[in-house]
């Protein structure tokens, strides 16, 4: 948060709008999420096998303070490791992290961090029941393996439909925003005012 002195100051205060107190109450709970997969390449000169693991990466969220994390299955698809980080430089440090749960159908995973005594800040879960097409939102994640990013936007559209038949998913009911989502965004809240 911001430094006391300053945040005492009325020129500052006037600067913290909406989607700044947003970014300030949910980045604690924001996740850069890394997972590791088996994969193998051919070395061109030898011939050789190598066995090398496949790393990818996307963002996730708190939504209980024993650790538990909801994110994006397609981020954590058979991965053999995953590791979450925190954003803030008081707690950089990468946990471990399990899958508990994942519905493909919806894509999307279930992650606990297993820190035995530990309590995570967590995001205050909201609705999408009464979202209004043009109210502001913030997308929080990690695009392009940036631990930290945060753009914004409006709800652009409600109750849209998208089929992705080569994974065999089909979505309905989906939020439509213009808020920058980028690769690695994937599994970040979305959130409103």
């Amino acid at each position: 948060g911001p430094d006391p002195a300053r945040a005492r100051d009325p020129e500052y205060q006037r600067r913290i709008t909406p989607e700044v107190q947003v970014v300030h109450d949910v980045a604690p709970a924001v996740v850069y999420v890394e997972a590791a997969r088996p994969a193998f390449f051919f070395d061109i000169r030898t011939g050789q096998r190598i066995d090398r693991d496949q790393v990818s990466s996307g963002s996730g969220v708190v939504i209980d303070e024993d650790g538990y994390i909801v994110t994006n299955y397609h981020v954590v698809a058979d991965a053999v490791r995953i590791h979450v980080q925190f954003g803030s430089e008081e707690n950089a440090q990468p946990y471990p992290a399990q899958l508990v749960s994942h519905v493909e159908a919806e894509d999307l995973a279930l992650l606990k961090i297993d820190v035995v005594g530990s309590r995570f800040p967590v995001v205050r879960l909201g609705t999408s029941a009464d979202l209004m097409i043009g109210e502001r939102v913030v997308a929080i994640g990690s695009p392009f393996q940036q631990k930290f990013s945060v753009s914004a936007g409006i709800i652009s559209g409600l109750g849209r439909e998208l089929e992705l038949r080569e994974f065999g998913l089909h979505f309905t009911g989906l939020i439509q925003t213009d808020a920058s989502i980028n690769p690695g965004n994937s599994g970040g809240p979305l959130l409103n005012i």
